[in-house]
């Protein structure tokens, strides 16, 4: 059986939607509501089935997700964010998953998570993590931006597809979680483990609170230290990201660089070299970071990539560069790609007209 655990505060508004979805997936659901929520999430969840702890708030996730764990009484355990919605089609490719696993000897599957997404509702951002463990393989670790230690995992990557839909309405707990990493920096017990990542998690926090200066020292903490070399990756792209929004793109340049030359598989650093150059007028570097992009479609990053980087944007970038610099047909061509992602883009329509009409071809 596989059991579905979720924690939860105050989610009143959107705990329904997520039972919902996973149900006809899990044989039992595991609801452990925080002791400062103060809505009806309980009854709630109660009244849809679940089995549903209360838990006393001791500003520690992975010590909420382990109660919830422990509280679950299936051969297979799999978690959920209250705002995560089991897309319908993957409700039997959790059953098959599950099945595939048990057959072949597998501990861990791991599933799609569609952490952003466009007006339109599809995806523009999403990670690969761990979502259905074997009762007894992992214990959740760090306090916050948590993770399942998990003694010799055999994954079995699945076509499991879940989506992460916050309602529009709330704001996000960054500021929550900034004093919570802090404090846990702050604490003598923070082992080599916990720092790396919660430095990395705290620069991001910085700089998705427009504190640039304190994100880049953050990350220069971070870099020398880290044991992850994809999320080291990330954070040097990040940090350039933070040197251009203060306009110093000489250093984001240079750590962008540095992340090339750390990691060159990955495509972010071309684009935005690419992207620089664009916002410079330099068709000409612009045309040759983004053919490097180009290039380096295939290799996806594992931390938190955009599809816009690994689909449509390098060619859109290069077909208004190639445009720039008079090289129409290489535009166009460029363009018809982009079309084929954003079909409905009523720029990109008209620049495949401008292009058609340059070219005589209408």
């Amino acid at each position: 059986m596989i059991s579905l655990y979720i924690i939860a505060y105050n989610e009143e508004e959107i705990i329904e939607r997520c039972i919902n979805s996973f149900a006809p997936a899990v044989g039992e659901i595991v609801v452990v509501v925080d002791s400062k929520t103060t809505d009806n999430t309980a009854e709630v969840a109660r009244a849809l089935g679940a089995r549903v702890f209360p838990f006393e708030w001791i500003n520690d996730f992975a010590a909420m997700k382990n109660f919830a764990m422990d509280k679950c009484t299936g051969d297979w355990l799999m978690y959920a964010d209250a705002d995560d919605v089991l897309d319908p089609e993957s409700v039997t490719r959790v059953i098959d998953a599950v099945a595939f696993a048990e057959q072949n000897g597998n501990n861990m599957i791991t599933s799609e998570y569609y952490t952003q997404h466009d007006a339109d509702g599809k995806p523009t951002a999403n990670n690969r993590v761990p979502r259905i463990v074997k009762a007894g393989l992992s214990r959740w670790k760090c306090r916050i931006h948590e993770y399942q230690a998990c003694g010799l995992p055999r994954q079995y990557i699945s076509n499991i597809e879940i989506h992460h839909r916050k309602p529009e309405n709330r704001t996000g707990g960054t500021q929550r979680n900034m004093i919570m990493l802090e404090k846990s920096l702050a604490d003598p017990k923070c082992d080599e483990i916990e720092r790396p990542r919660y430095l990395f998690y705290l620069a991001r926090e910085y700089m998705f609170s427009a504190r640039y200066q304190d994100a880049i020292d953050t990350f220069e903490k971070y870099v020398p230290i880290s044991t992850y070399p994809a999320e080291k990756h990330r954070a040097l792209c990040d940090e350039a990201d933070c040197y251009s929004s203060m306009g110093n793109i000489d250093k984001a340049t240079e750590t962008l660089l540095k992340a090339i030359e750390f990691i060159p598989a990955y495509v972010d650093p071309y684009v935005k070299l690419g992207v620089a150059a664009y916002c410079k007028e330099d068709w000409a570097d612009c045309v040759e970071w983004m053919n490097e992009a180009i290039a380096h479609l295939g290799s996806i990053h594992p931390l938190f990539p955009l599809a816009s980087y690994n689909t449509y944007l390098p060619y859109d970038y290069i077909s208004i560069a190639y445009s720039k610099l008079g090289e129409i047909e290489k535009a166009y061509v460029c363009e018809l790609r982009v079309f084929k992602f954003l079909p409905n883009d009523k720029r990109i329509s008209e620049n495949i007209t401008y292009f058609e009409n340059a070219l005589g071809l209408t």
